[in-house]
């Protein structure tokens, strides 16, 4: 999701999602509002329409697929501002939310920490977030690679069931940087037979 709007989260889900992930979740005010635009009324302000994508088109059982979706629909913020960490406990307790995920560089950039996710700052709020969903019984989504808490050691203590291991542009970076490695080493290796 690239923000809060109501009416993009509407779209998503209409098309078929089945979770969103919003980012900066700075309050409880703001997490309330998240959950409220992805339930339908009355838990909700989801528009309603029994012909989407998400119902295979047109469902012959709105009762039933409403509440399959209010029921099996995940909502996830990310905790990527300071106001949002100083609110991590009201923010967990909204219901509805089912978990938080820890953004650490844009914390390290907010702190003028030049991205260091290992700052000891930074390792602290970290385990604010933590602690904060453990004791209200949400999900805590680890991300590999950020700092302590990205470290195997760090996601194993977390408790984080749910585990982010790349973005699709890191994957496909990695992909391409190997298969470029790959490429230009077999040349290496004709052109360098060849001559000699």
């Amino acid at each position: 999701m690239p923000d809060h709007s109501p009416s993009f989260i509407q779209r998503v889900l209409d098309a078929g999602a089945t979770g969103i992930m919003a980012p900066h979740l700075r309050t409880a005010e703001d997490a309330a509002a998240l959950v409220s635009a992805a339930k339908f009324e009355p838990r909700g302000t989801r528009g309603a329409c029994p012909a989407t994508r998400a119902v295979g088109h047109l469902t012959d059982d709105w009762v039933a697929e409403y509440r399959r979706a209010d029921r099996d629909t995940l909502v996830f913020g990310l905790i990527e501002d300071v106001e949002g960490v100083e609110n991590v406990r009201a923010i967990t307790a909204v219901p509805g939310l089912d978990g938080l995920v820890f953004e650490p560089f844009d914390l390290a950039m907010a702190l003028g920490l030049d991205g260091d996710v290992s700052h000891p700052d930074i390792e602290k709020m970290r385990s604010d977030v933590v602690d904060a969903t453990r004791d209200a019984g949400i999900e805590y989504v680890s991300i590999v690679g950020f700092g302590t808490g990205g470290s195997l050691e760090g996601i194993a203590a977390s408790g984080s069931r749910i585990v982010n291991v790349t973005g699709d542009r890191g994957f496909f970076h990695t992909a391409l940087k190997s298969s470029l490695a790959g490429t230009r080493n077999g040349l290496d290796a004709i052109t360098s037979g060849a001559t000699t």
